[in-house]
């Protein structure tokens, strides 16, 4: 949660879990993409923390760290196999949550990596149409220029 690698290192060398969960059901993973501690991230995942692990909301790694702007992170669990597309429970995806953020850089890495800008959540709504409610202009002018649809 606050970064520390060499004291997350020891504590696992110590036989700490790395996909302990909270009361919440966040996992070491889950407060690193939170917090954007990259190199935190790197560790519990060559130690073998799942990248798709989700707490009591259905939150995923990934949708913290687009929900927080952390575009490295983001980066980093792409690469290592996170699900691109998941939903919590309220049906929101990490690039629903970028959009309506407006992180244009979060948007298209996302897209890049094969994201569903289409997929809807609970509510019907889609990242274009969730960008156009909070006013997300380059979110808009980009999610448009690649042919995604607005509901609602």
């Amino acid at each position: 949660m606050r970064g520390q690698l060499d004291e997350t290192r020891q504590a696992i060398e110590q036989g700490a879990k790395v996909d302990a969960r909270n009361r919440y059901g966040w996992t070491a993973l889950s407060h690193a993409a939170k917090n954007g501690h990259v190199d935190v991230a790197r560790l519990l995942i060559s130690k073998g923390a799942q990248v798709n692990a989700r707490d009591s909301g259905a939150w995923t790694p990934l949708m913290r760290a687009a929900f927080h702007d952390h575009l490295r992170m983001v980066l980093l669990l792409l690469k290592h196999g996170a699900d691109i597309n998941a939903q919590d429970d309220q049906g929101w995806t990490a690039m629903m949550w970028a959009a309506s953020k407006g992180n244009d850089k979060i948007v298209l890495a996302l897209i890049d990596g094969g994201a569903d800008f289409n997929k809807t959540n609970n509510r019907g709504r889609t990242a274009l149409s969730l960008a156009l409610a909070e006013g997300q202009t380059e979110i808009i002018r980009i999610l448009r220029a690649k042919g995604a649809k607005v509901t609602r």
